[in-house]
C-alpha cells in the first residue's frame, strides 16, 4: 500500500470518527433539548404547583448535564473536555436529590418537608460532590479520545467515587419505594396509575444506566459511549406522560374549574359580550335536552320563555351601576316543556375592568315549589291538627270538670247511704233478727235476705265510693291540684301497711303471700299515703288475677334506686295488652266474659304516683304464667 492510499484511509477515518463525534453530541444536545422542553411544559401548565416546579429543577439539572457533556464530547483538546465535564457537576451531582424531594411532594410527605433539617439532608450531600468533582475530578481520572469523542477514564475504586455511588442510587432507590408504596396504599384509581408510570420509567431508566455505565465497561465494551443523564431521559418521558395522561400531577386551578363547571347541580351558562353562549356544563343536556355543540354561538335568550325580559335586564346589567341581576322566569326544553327557574346573571371582567361576558347560573324551580307546596300543605294539616288538640284539651278538661263535680255531687248522698246502711245493718243485727228468729220460718227467711241485701247495698257502696275517690285522684292529677306530703319515710314499714290492708283479701281467695324484703332498705322521700295506695293496688290486682299460687312482694336497693314487685301466678297479660295496661279506663281481660269490675284507673293512679316521686313503672308479663309488676323510685331524692 502506498503513500497516498494510506493517507486516503487516515482522512476517511478521521472522517468516520468526526461524523461519529458530531453524531454522538448531537443525540446529547436532542436531549438537552427535550428536558427543556418538559421542565418548561409541566411548569407553565401551573407554576404554583409545588410539584411541577420541582419537576422542572429536575429538568433543568439533567439539562445542563446534557448541555455541558455536549461540548464535553465534541471538544478540541482534553482541557476543554474536563472544563465542561466540571461545569455539568451540578447536575448530575444534584439530581438524585431533586428526585428524592419530588417523591416526598408526589407522596404528600408534607410534615416531613415542613422540617428545616430535611433540605440539608437532600441537597448537602450532592453540593459537597458537586464542590469535589469542581475542584478535583470525581468520577474520572482522566480524559481519552475515543472514536465518538472524549471519554472518561474509570478511576477505579476510590472513596469518593464509592461515596457518591451509594449516594446516587440510595438516594433513587429510596425514592423509587417511597412513591411505590405511595401508589400501593392510595385509594385514587389516578394516583396508582401515576405510581405505575413514573416507578416503571424510573426502573428501567436505572437498570438501562447499570447497563451502560457498569455492566458493559465490566465486560470490556469500549466501542459502546457511556451516555451521560440516560436515567433522565427515559425517566423525564414518563413523567411527561404522567403529566399530559392525567393533566396535572396536583390539583390545579383549570382542573378544578372544569370539574365544578361539569358537575354542578345548577344550570350554567358562560356567555360572550355578544350574548352568544360559549359553554355550557353537563347539567344543561340533562335538563333542558340540548348538546353542547348545538347551543355553543346561539343567543342565550333563545333559552328564555320571558325572552324580551332577559334582553332588558341584560342591558341594564352592562350600562348600570349593579353587574348582576336575580328573577324568575321560565326556560324552554328541546321538547318544548317550560320549567320555571330562578336565573342569575353576573358580567364577567378582566384585570382591566373590561367585560369580556357573563355567567348565568339557574336553578329549576320545580322541586322547590313542589316542597313548598307540601310544606303549605303540611303547615295547614298541623294548624287544624293544632285545633284538634286545642278543642280536645277543652273538651277534657271539661270531661275532667265534670267528673270531679259529679262526683263530689255523688259522694255527699253516697257517704249517708253508706251511713245509714251501716247503722241498719246494725240495728238490725242487734234488735229486729234476734226477735224475728222466735217467729215463723217464712218471716226467718225474709229477714236473713234482708240481711244480706243490706250487706250487699255496703259493699256496693263501698265500692262505688272507692270509684268515686280514684275519679277524683286522677282529676285532680290532670290538673295539678292534688296535694303531696312529701316526708323521709321507711320502705318497709309503707310496704307492710300495705300489706296489712290487704290480708282480708288473700284470706278469701285463700292465696299465700310471700315477703321478700330487702333488709336495711334505704330512706326515700315521698307521700306516704300515696306510696301505700300504689302498692296496696298492685297487691288487689295480683290477688284479683290470681285463682290459685301465690302473690309475692318483693323489694331490693341498688345504687341510688329502690324496686319494689309484686309478682303473680295468675293468668298473664298479653303482649297487646302491657302496651295499654297504664292507660285511663284500660283494663285486661275479654270485654265481654271475664272482664274485671273497676273504672281501669287504678294503674293509671300509680303510675302518675310514681312518676311524681321520680320513678318509672313497668310490667312482665306472659298469658298463663303470671305477671310482675315493678316500679322504682329514687333514693334519698328531694321531690
Amino acid at each position: 500500500m502506498n503513500f497516498q492510499q494510506r493517507t486516503f484511509q487516515m482522512l476517511l477515518r478521521d472522517e468516520r470518527e468526526t461524523d461519529n463525534m458530531n453524531l454522538y453530541a448531537l443525540s446529547i444536545f436532542v436531549a438537552f433539548i427535550i428536558y427543556m422542553y418538559l421542565g418548561l411544559y409541566a411548569f407553565i401548565m401551573d407554576t404554583r404547583s409545588r410539584l411541577n416546579r420541582i419537576f422542572l429543577c429536575f429538568c433543568l439539572a439533567m439539562a445542563l448535564w446534557a448541555f455541558c457533556i455536549t461540548f464535553s464530547v465534541a471538544a478540541t483538546d482534553k482541557e476543554s473536555a474536563e472544563f465542561w465535564h466540571k461545569l455539568s457537576s451540578p447536575g448530575w451531582c444534584l439530581v438524585s436529590g431533586v428526585v428524592l424531594h419530588f417523591a416526598l411532594i408526589l407522596t404528600g410527605k408534607n410534615h416531613i418537608l415542613n422540617k428545616r433539617w430535611i433540605y440539608p439532608l437532600i441537597y448537602l450531600p450532592g453540593t459537597i460532590f458537586t464542590y469535589r468533582s469542581v475542584t478535583s475530578l470525581l468520577m474520572t481520572s482522566d480524559f481519552i479520545m475515543k472514536n465518538y469523542g472524549w471519554d472518561m477514564v474509570d478511576p477505579g475504586r476510590s472513596i469518593w467515587s464509592t461515596a457518591f455511588t451509594v449516594y446516587y442510587m440510595g438516594y433513587l432507590v429510596f425514592s423509587v419505594v417511597m412513591i411505590t408504596r405511595w401508589g400501593k396504599h392510595s385509594t385514587i384509581n389516578r394516583e396508582k396509575k401515576q405510581d405505575r408510570i413514573i416507578t416503571t420509567s424510573l426502573v428501567i431508566g436505572i437498570i438501562a444506566v447499570f447497563i451502560d455505565q457498569t455492566l458493559l465497561p465490566a465486560m470490556g465494551s469500549s466501542t459502546v459511549p457511556r451516555i451521560p443523564s440516560l436515567i433522565g431521559l427515559i425517566w423525564a418521558p414518563g413523567m411527561w406522560y404522567a403529566i399530559s395522561k392525567y393533566r396535572q400531577l396536583e390539583i390545579a386551578p383549570t382542573i378544578a374549574t372544569d370539574e365544578i363547571i361539569s358537575n354542578i347541580m345548577d344550570l350554567l351558562f358562560l356567555v360572550s359580550p355578544r350574548g352568544k353562549i360559549a359553554r355550557v356544563n353537563r347539567r344543561v343536556a340533562e335538563l333542558l335536552g340540548y348538546k353542547e355543540e348545538e347551543l355553543v354561538d346561539r343567543p342565550v335568550t333563545m333559552l328564555f320563555l320571558e325572552k324580551n325580559i332577559v334582553e332588558e335586564k341584560i342591558l341594564k346589567m352592562y350600562a348600570g351601576p349593579h353587574s348582576r341581576f336575580c328573577c324568575e322566569m321560565h326556560c324552554k326544553t328541546s321538547a318544548g316543556v317550560n320549567i320555571p327557574i330562578n336565573i342569575s346573571a353576573t358580567l364577567i371582567k378582566d384585570r382591566e375592568g373590561d367585560v369580556v361576558g357573563f355567567v348565568i347560573v339557574a336553578q329549576d324551580l320545580r322541586q322547590t315549589r313542589q316542597l313548598q307546596m307540601e310544606i303549605d300543605e303540611r303547615k295547614k294539616v298541623e294548624e287544624e291538627l293544632l285545633q284538634s288538640y286545642e278543642k280536645l284539651k277543652e273538651l277534657d278538661k271539661l270531661k275532667t270538670d265534670f267528673l270531679s263535680t259529679v262526683s263530689h255531687e255523688l259522694r255527699t248522698p253516697l257517704t249517708s247511704i253508706l251511713g245509714f246502711a251501716k247503722i241498719i245493718s246494725k240495728r238490725f243485727d242487734e234488735v229486729i233478727l234476734p226477735r224475728i228468729e222466735c217467729a215463723d220460718k217464712k218471716a226467718d227467711k225474709a229477714a236473713r235476705q234482708v240481711k244480706e241485701n243490706i250487706h250487699i247495698i255496703i259493699a256496693e257502696s263501698k265500692r262505688l265510693t272507692a270509684l268515686i275517690n280514684n275519679v277524683l285522684d286522677i282529676a285532680k292529677m290532670d290538673a295539678g291540684k292534688i296535694e303531696w306530703k312529701m316526708e323521709l319515710i321507711q320502705p318497709a314499714e309503707c310496704i307492710e301497711r300495705a300489706i296489712a290492708a290487704t290480708l282480708p283479701l288473700f284470706e278469701q281467695k285463700k292465696l299465700k303471700l310471700v315477703k321478700d324484703i330487702q333488709e336495711g332498705l334505704p330512706e326515700i322521700s315521698g307521700d306516704m299515703n300515696r306510696l301505700i295506695q300504689v302498692i296496696i293496688n298492685l297487691i288487689s290486682n295480683a290477688v284479683k288475677f290470681t285463682a290459685q299460687g301465690t302473690v309475692t312482694c318483693m323489694a331490693r336497693s341498688k345504687g341510688m334506686e329502690l324496686t319494689v314487685s309484686v309478682i303473680d301466678t295468675g293468668t298473664g297479660i298479653t303482649a297487646g295488652e302491657q302496651d295499654v295496661v297504664f292507660e285511663k279506663f284500660k283494663q285486661v281481660g275479654d270485654t265481654l266474659t271475664d272482664k274485671p269490675q273497676g273504672t281501669g284507673l287504678g294503674l293509671s293512679i300509680c303510675k302518675q304516683i310514681v312518676e311524681h316521686h321520680g320513678g318509672r313503672i313497668w310490667v312482665e308479663s306472659e298469658p298463663g304464667k303470671g305477671s310482675k309488676f315493678s316500679f322504682t323510685l329514687p333514693v334519698n331524692a328531694e321531690i
